[in-house]
C-alpha cells in the first residue's frame, strides 16, 4: 500500500473478502432459503416447504433485513423528494427479498471460480458433492465473462472463445450448486416435528411446577 492507496492486488483481494463474506452470511442465506423453497416447491417437498414458510417470516424480521428494508425505504424517499412525492414509501418483503437475491447474485459473479468453488464445497461436503473447478478455468471471473458474453451479441468479434464459454458453465453450475446446498443448511425441515416438541416439553413443565 503507498500513500494509503491499496494496490491492484490488494483491492482483488478486499474485493474477494467481501463478496465471500457476503455470500457466508447466514441470515441473506436464510432469504435466499426460503425464496428458493417456496418458488419450487414441488423439487423440495412439503417438509421444506413448511420450514421455510416460518424461515420466511424470521428472516423478514432479522436485522440484516431490517437494514436493508431501510436502506431502500432512504433511497425511495430520496427519489421521491427530488420529484416532490408526497408521503413515505413503503417497502415490503418482496422488495427486500429481491434486493437480498440481487446482492448474492451480484457477489457470486465477482468471485474467481477458484474461490466461488471454494467457498460451494464448504458448504456442500456434507452432500456427497466433490465437484473440483479445473485449473485452466480457476482464474476466470464470471462478472467478466458474463459483459463479454453481452458485447458478443452485438459484435461478434468480441465473443466468448471455447474455454471462456466452458468457464460460463461451470459458473452456471456453481450457482446452481450454492442456491440448492444453501436451502437444504438453512431450512428447518423438522420444523412441524419441533413445534410438536415444544408442547410436549411445555406440558411437562407445567405439571413438574404444579407438583
Amino acid at each position: 500500500m503507498e500513500n494509503g492507496k491499496l494496490t491492484p492486488r490488494e483491492r482483488e483481494k478486499k474485493r474477494i473478502k467481501n463478496a465471500r463474506k457476503t455470500l457466508e452470511n447466514v441470515a441473506l442465506q436464510s432469504v435466499l432459503s426460503a425464496n428458493q423453497i417456496l418458488e419450487n416447491q414441488s423439487l423440495y417437498g412439503d417438509l421444506a416447504v413448511n420450514g421455510a414458510k416460518k424461515l420466511y417470516n424470521e428472516t423478514m424480521n432479522s436485522k440484516e433485513a431490517r437494514g436493508v428494508r431501510d436502506n431502500l425505504r432512504e433511497k425511495a424517499q430520496e427519489k421521491g423528494d427530488q420529484l416532490n412525492v408526497y408521503g413515505r414509501p413503503s417497502i415490503g418483503d418482496y422488495e427486500v427479498s429481491t434486493e437480498v437475491l440481487q446482492q448474492l447474485k451480484e457477489n457470486k459473479l465477482r468471485l474467481p471460480l477458484k474461490d466461488l468453488g471454494d467457498l460451494v464445497k464448504s458448504f456442500a461436503g456434507n452432500y456427497k458433492y466433490d465437484f473440483e473447478v479445473p485449473k485452466e478455468l480457476e482464474n476466470y471471473v464470471p462478472l467478466e465473462l458474463e459483459i463479454k458474453r453481452q458485447m458478443g451479441e452485438i459484435n461478434p468479434e468480441d465473443a466468448l472463445t471455447e474455454k471462456e464459454t466452458h468457464a460460463l458453465t461451470v459458473y452456471n453450475f456453481l450457482n446452481e450448486v450454492y442456491n440448492r446446498v444453501v436451502s437444504l443448511r438453512t431450512c428447518d425441515y423438522l420444523s412441524d416435528l419441533n413445534e410438536l416438541g415444544r408442547k410436549i416439553i411445555k406440558m411437562y413443565g407445567e405439571k413438574e411446577n404444579k407438583e
